[in-house]
């Protein structure tokens, strides 16, 4: 029995990235941020996803604590998609839930710690 592997969706767009200067000084890229939250999924250490974007293992740690601190800022990059009205795809690693709560702490979990993903307040957060 064959199973099917479905690739990410992040890594289709880390696949079209212009890498960075190394010396560029400006902020990160949605794309830049989005190899932090695929290296971070994938458990590389900070000193490898810096190298890969390049940016300073300083950078990379401030993203990862921005998004402990306000964890909602994740689900405003590109990782989620709707694909009906009762279906929500993590574009991270490709699977699904049936409600907008469930996609956000599934998605947040891939990133920050568990309690943080599994307490933060959602109430007033609309993205989809």
């Amino acid at each position: 029995m064959t199973s099917s592997f479905r690739r990410s969706p992040i890594v289709d767009i880390l696949a079209e990235r212009e890498p960075r200067n190394a010396k560029d000084r400006t902020r990160l890229s949605v794309e830049d941020q989005l190899l932090i939250i695929w290296g971070t999924y994938k458990g590389w250490n900070k000193k490898k996803i810096a190298e890969k974007i390049p940016a300073s293992r300083l950078t990379v740690w401030r993203h990862q604590r921005l998004w402990e601190e306000e964890p909602t800022l994740l689900l405003d990059l590109p990782i989620l998609a709707q694909l009906s009205e009762s279906r929500f795809r993590c574009e991270i690693c490709g699977e699904t839930r049936k409600t907008r709560t469930k996609i956000y702490r599934h998605v947040l979990a891939h990133v920050v710690p568990d309690d943080i993903a599994r307490f933060t307040s959602l109430k007033e957060y609309k993205r989809l």
